[in-house]
């Protein structure tokens, strides 16, 4: 949420989202998606 705030204050271009998702993922993000999507999948409807 931070990240949203800088750049909608524009404390950050645009272009930094880019950079955040690199390092968000970096740190384990894909596995967090991973994660969500295979809870999702068994719990649809």
């Amino acid at each position: 949420m931070e990240t949203a705030a800088k750049i909608i204050v524009g404390q950050e271009s645009i272009d930094y989202f880019d950079k955040f998702v690199e390092d968000w993922k970096a740190r384990g993000g894909n596995k967090a998606i991973d994660e969500a999507t295979q809870w999702y999948q068994k719990n649809k409807k």
